[in-house]
């Protein structure tokens, strides 16, 4: 399990981390013992009661295959509003049971002004499609 006061330190850099990348909507971790840590509890924000991130399927995934990172289906940040995808990769112990997962809400905006930055030779665009194929952010739209 995690200390109080590794709960306490990790919380307070996650939140360190999403005010210097604003494109991060929250980082966060849930742990095998069905705890949340997250930057947006270190502002203030809450849990809901009866909240147990080892159901969800971030975490379901990540525990899944260990050695992917894991990208959700896009979705409205709770907090925010804003339309995001869930970032997700399993935490190991040595054995490689799994302690965890770690996982971010990155706004679509964000990963939308980063493929118009990216200078390419050819002619065409660049386009991120989820696994059903379907257009999540391409140069001028989002979803």
């Amino acid at each position: 399990g995690v200390t109080p006061e590794e709960e306490a330190f990790l919380t307070k850099e996650f939140a360190e981390y999403k005010k210097n990348h604003p494109g991060i909507l929250d980082l966060y971790i849930g742990t095998k013992d069905k705890k949340t840590l997250s930057a947006n509890l270190a502002e203030g924000g809450q849990v809901p009661e009866g909240y147990d991130p080892t159901t969800r399927p971030w975490y379901k995934d990540s525990e899944a295959d260990v050695k992917k990172v894991h990208w959700g289906q896009p979705s409205y940040e709770i907090a925010t509003g804003k339309l995001s995808v869930g970032v997700s990769k399993a935490i190991t112990a040595q054995d490689g049971s799994v302690l965890g997962v770690v996982a971010m809400d990155v706004s679509l905006g964000t990963i939308q002004k980063l493929l118009h930055n990216i200078q390419y030779n050819n002619d065409g665009e660049m386009f991120i499609t989820n696994d059903k194929n379907m257009a999540l952010v391409y140069p001028e739209k989002i979803g």
